[in-house]
């Protein structure tokens, strides 16, 4: 489904309940253009492998990927009108993406797109599990998040790059270490990134910092009510040796 989203008009903070939550959703959005360019790419590579299989499927994710940049560079042109600078933290992982694409193997570069992968997944089902997230946002971003969610969880797309990954016949270490280092370098960089938009925020009080940073983590982090909680502890599941995303 071709996107079309219009967020003039909308406001700031789109969470209304925390500023914190508003800036964490921003990071997500900065990273992925970048992000799903680098998985087209990846699974680009390998649309000749076996036509039988996997050219229809490539063909689709990698529409679909487009699509969703497409409906993120809406939003983030959008987010530069309230001076968060999301386009040069979109070109900063844009960049760094193609730097690390040009020192790692194809099959390292598909190794991190599954990885990369089942987080955009599991966040997208705990998005969608109970639409506690999604019912707090404002309109015109619940549609953008619930259209990218429901594409994000399908199984066709988030199990793509893992599938042509196993089709490889790599080490099963090789899959656990990479995906390791995908989810501490995505972590950090995302709590970067959300820590800068809240530094550049002008409208954000030193007193909110604090309080509505506490308030944002202890949110994300609530248990079983937590969106992180929920998404990290999914973590383990894709290190076992039997994993795949259907199960």
């Amino acid at each position: 489904m071709k996107p079309n989203f219009k967020f003039d008009g909308t406001d700031k903070y789109y969470f209304p309940n925390n500023k914190f939550i508003t800036h964490f959703f921003n990071a997500l959005s900065a990273t992925f253009p970048g992000g799903e360019q680098f998985f087209v790419r990846a699974v680009r590579r390998y649309r000749n492998y076996d036509k039988g299989e996997f050219d229809l499927r490539i063909a689709k994710f990698m529409q679909e990927e487009a699509f969703h940049t497409i409906a993120h560079d809406s939003f983030n042109r959008y987010a530069e009108t309230y001076n968060i600078p999301i386009h040069q933290i979109q070109k900063n992982v844009d960049e760094a993406l193609k730097f690390i694409e040009k020192h790692i193997s194809p099959i390292q570069c598909l190794a991190i797109t599954s990885a990369l992968e089942h987080h955009t997944a599991e966040m997208s089902k705990e998005l969608l599990r109970t639409n506690h997230w999604l019912n707090q946002l404002e309109d015109e971003y619940k549609k953008l998040w619930e259209y990218h969610a429901i594409e994000e969880s399908e199984l066709s797309h988030c199990s793509l790059a893992f599938d042509l990954y196993k089709k490889q016949n790599r080490p099963e270490i090789e899959k656990n270490l990479i995906m390791i280092g995908a989810t501490i370098i995505l972590w950090i960089a995302l709590s970067i990134i959300t820590a800068h938009f809240i530094y550049k925020d002008k409208d954000f009080t030193k007193l909110e910092v604090v309080t509505e940073t506490y308030t944002g983590l202890k949110m994300l982090l609530n248990g079983n009510n937590g969106f992180l909680y929920n998404v990290f502890k999914q973590i383990p599941k894709y290190l076992n040796k039997d994993f795949h995303p259907h199960n």
